[in-house]
């Protein structure tokens, strides 16, 4: 027994010797090293990105190669990965990643190459590939950002030609930035919207308010759906990741100060602990809203200004005729096609009148285009003309002032003269032939006795009285419009007490809401936010206009808000309701950043208001 003990002994000490050397972790390592760019311009800001992952070590340290060449404006070291298993001791295995990203200025022109980063771990070494960076001369700055800041600044004010609306916060914050600032009344404006925010998102921010234009018409310049792409960015000495959230063309439609209302945005700060509630208490949302911007839109130039509507920015006018010769009363098509940038949706254009030419109501197509972000396009008029006698036609010119936003000065464009010549007398009328007091025919005389008389009985009638002859056969026919006109008039009865009771016009108003709700969660789940939106805002209006008993989509939303003021409704409900519907207005045209928990969010705040609304007694309205 004692020798078989001593054996297991000098095994067991074995194994546990052999275990500790067996369980020791690989190590190894993967280093890289990129930019957002390899060639860029003096001056130019770039991103340099240099990470290891290692296995088996925590903590590397990398060798970075030298930056001598460019000036660093920012730095940032971060480990977004270090993962432990096995139960410590030699049996543990560790996982770990370490990244730092440079914000970097090109100083001079030339080609540099980078030699690779170095990663040592456990006496084996672990490179990079190099990295080659071309710098040309200087050129303009990154695109997609305000012009002026993208080099590290104080605060320094922005240009008078342009409008900042900024107020700085190192922990992020949203920047609406206009230009320019002093428009002529139908100068496109350009707003932008961004966000700054210090660090990457793991998500997209939700935008929970939109900016307001009103007094301008707008054209949204961003695609439905899009990916949000950070660029890189230094404000007040602090590096930023900065979104387009909002891109769009405002008009002014009249002089005066006009306000872009203010953009909010909330970002829900959630991780996989926060998800699987191990974090205890939720960490609040971060949320941000941009101030106001006030634009100061200028009347025309008085100056050579010419009457009547004036077009701000380039306008071409082009007319043709389909045919240069037709018949009088037939009708030809004069095409007339205005290009250039500006509102051209807003371009009206008339044919003068002439005596003997009946111009019919023209046909209108737009194709618009906001290439480079300046908002243009085309504008088609197709008119169908008809001579109503002969004659040789002048047809136009056709004319339009337009003004040159940057010169001040106005000019006319026009169209070429176009010739028709309308051939014939046309159709004429159909003749009645007068009735003769001509001695009749002895020929016809012949034939009625050859023929003999017309009868309009037959000889073999049995009855002498016809079916259409009985006393009863009128008031039979009577019959059956009768019981049609009693069945409307009960159905009209029916209808007019209906729409008389303003209870059941709110039920009908209710069911209806709820189906359109019904119908936006279909939506929502389709991931068709402009159908989502435009049902969640008629739901809203249909059940307005029932509880008010008077129509509301003619109304601007700042009269909407005054007119439930006025019939009693409380303004923190009024607002929250004009709110939504603004909100829905803008999301159906520019759905950027909208995802599905927002349009759910949205789903569920418009049950909320219908509830209120259900709830609200308008007041009377005043004779």
């Amino acid at each position: 027994m004692r020798p078989a003990l001593g054996a297991a002994l000098v095994g067991l000490l074995a194994l546990g010797v052999s275990l500790p050397a067996a369980a020791q972790p690989t190590v190894s390592a993967s280093v890289t090293m990129s930019a957002d760019r390899t060639s860029l311009a003096v001056g130019d800001h770039f991103q340099l990105t240099v990470e290891a992952r290692c296995q088996g070590a925590t903590d590397p340290q990398i060798q970075l190669p030298s930056l001598d060449a460019f000036d660093v404006v920012s730095r940032r070291t971060s480990t977004p990965f270090s993962v432990r298993f096995g139960f410590g001791g030699a049996g543990q295995q560790v996982q770990s990643t370490v990244r730092h990203v440079f914000i970097l200025v090109a100083r001079q022109e030339g080609t540099f190459e980078l030699p690779p980063a170095v990663v040592e771990l456990a006496g084996q070494r672990f490179e990079s590939a190099p990295l080659t960076l071309t710098v040309g001369g200087g050129g303009p700055a990154q695109p997609g950002l305000p012009p002026g800041q993208v080099v590290q600044q104080d605060a320094l004010p922005p240009p008078t030609s342009q409008i900042d609306g900024l107020q700085f916060d190192p922990g992020g914050f949203v920047r609406t930035w206009v230009e320019p600032a002093q428009p002529y009344v139908g100068q496109q404006v350009s707003v932008s919207v961004y966000l700054y925010f210090p660090q990457a998102l793991n998500g997209n921010p939700m935008v929970t308010r939109e900016p307001t234009a009103d007094g301008f018409w707008t054209q949204d310049l961003l695609p439905p759906s899009r990916q949000l792409r950070p660029e890189r960015q230094v404000v007040n000495g602090r590096a930023f990741d900065v979104y387009l959230l909002r891109r769009f063309a405002a008009f002014p439609l009249s002089a005066g100060p006009l306000t872009i209302g203010p953009t909010e945005v909330t970002i829900e700060s959630r991780s996989l602990f926060d998800v699987l509630g191990m974090n205890g208490r939720p960490r609040e949302p971060w949320s941000r809203a941009s101030p106001p911007v006030t634009v100061e839109a200028r009347e025309l130039p008085s100056d050579g200004r010419p009457r009547g509507p004036v077009h701000v920015g380039s306008l071409a006018l082009e007319a043709s005729l389909d045919r240069a010769q037709i018949a009088t009363g037939d009708a030809v098509t004069l095409t007339l096609t205005a290009s250039g940038t500006g509102a051209i949706q807003q371009l009206q254009l008339a044919i003068p009148a002439q005596d003997g030419l009946r111009i019919l109501r023209p046909e209108i197509r737009d194709a618009l285009s906001h290439a480079g972000g300046v908002v243009g396009g085309t504008r088609t008029y197709r008119w169908l003309i008809v001579p109503e006698r002969a004659g040789d036609y002048t047809l136009g010119p056709v004319e339009a002032a337009v003004l040159d936003p940057a010169t001040g000065t106005y000019a006319v464009a026009r169209t070429a003269a176009l010739s028709l010549t309308a051939a014939g007398s046309g159709p004429e009328p159909t003749a009645v032939t007068p009735a003769t007091t001509e001695e009749p025919d002895p020929a016809d005389d012949d034939a009625r006795a050859r023929f003999g008389p017309v009868r309009t009985h037959s000889e073999l009638t049995r009855s002498p009285t016809v079916f259409s002859e009985q006393p009863w056969f009128l008031g039979s026919l009577l019959l059956g419009p009768l019981a049609l006109l009693i069945g409307l008039g009960y159905r009209t009865a029916r209808a007019r007490a209906g729409r008389d009771d303003p209870k059941a016009a709110a039920r009908r108003a209710r069911k209806a809401a709820k189906g359109r709700l019904a119908a936006a969660r279909e939506h929502a789940a389709a991931e068709a936010p402009r159908e989502f939106y435009a049902a969640v805002a008629a739901a809203l209006k249909d059940v307005l206009e029932a509880k008010l008993e008077q129509p509301v989509g003619s109304l601007t939303h700042a009269e909407l808000r005054k007119t439930l003021v006025a019939r009693g409704m409380d303004e923190a409900t009024g607002d929250r309701i004009v709110d939504e519907l603004e909100g829905c207005d803008f999301a159906r045209f520019s759905a950027v950043g909208v995802g599905g928990d927002e349009m759910m969010s949205c789903l569920e705040r418009a049950r909320g208001l219908l509830g209120e609304i259900d709830r609200f007694r308008p007041t009377e309205v005043e004779a």
